[in-house]
């Protein structure tokens, strides 16, 4: 189960060991999940794909396609001689993507530095991630190819990727080219993104440390960060 599965190796190990009916003696004995959870895990990294170094490398056949074996590789594209832009998305999500009026776009995190992986959400009742895209800069020239590409893809599915809120982070780039691609819709900011952005720049500034000790200068950056709440 360990190999095959991608299920938690503590829970793995909770469950068989309800299952297997032991002896209090069998149980003394047992190894504890602590102790053959390295084992396991490095069995499972056995059977991945060695961690790419550069950008020009092979995804596998499994890693294209849902666990339904649709098709789940969107986009894999050079932008340039050595940038590439991959985007993964199951038909229901692409569909759900360039078919709802209201869009969300959050950074996860940067990956090897060589990508940062983005999300493309849809905002209902809640928020669901309906696309997971790995970019290798925040170049204005990156984001007008990606949507590019999401146009095209549209016409292609016979949807009308048009938007009426877009929620993004602050990133001037990004910022520019949806207000060129949606020019009529509602353009927000995230309340999350506007509080890491003003500490960024508390760090940036070099007021870390007054931050911290001073509570006239920690007061004065909580109402900062309370504007957009007003």
């Amino acid at each position: 189960r360990a190999i095959h599965e991608t299920t938690p190796i503590p829970r793995i190990y909770d469950e068989e060991c309800a299952k297997a009916i032991l002896s209090t003696a069998a149980i003394a004995i047992l190894p504890s999940e602590r102790e053959i959870n390295s084992a396991f895990n490095k069995a499972r990294r056995g059977l991945m794909p060695t961690i790419p170094t550069t950008q020009l490398f092979d995804i596998p056949d499994p890693y294209t396609k849902t666990l339904k074996n649709n098709d789940f590789l969107v986009v894999d594209k050079m932008i340039t001689r050595r940038q590439r832009m991959i985007l993964f998305s199951s038909p229901e999500q692409l569909k759900c993507s360039l078919q709802q009026k209201r869009f969300s776009w959050t950074e996860l995190f940067h990956l090897v530095q060589k990508y940062s992986i983005r999300f493309i959400q849809y905002i209902l009742s809640n928020t669901n991630n309906v696309m997971f895209g790995l970019l290798p800069n925040k170049l204005k020239s990156t984001y007008q190819f990606l949507f590019f590409e999401l146009n095209a893809i549209a016409v292609q599915m016979k949807l009308d990727f048009t938007l009426k809120l877009v929620m993004i982070d602050f990133e001037p780039a990004l910022i520019g080219v949806l207000k060129a691609e949606f020019s009529t819709a509602k353009h927000s900011s995230c309340y999350f993104h506007f509080t890491q952005a003003v500490y960024r720049n508390i760090q940036q500034l070099k007021l870390s440390s007054s931050y911290n000790n001073d509570d006239a200068v920690k007061h004065l950056c909580r109402q900062l960060m309370a504007l957009p709440l007003l």
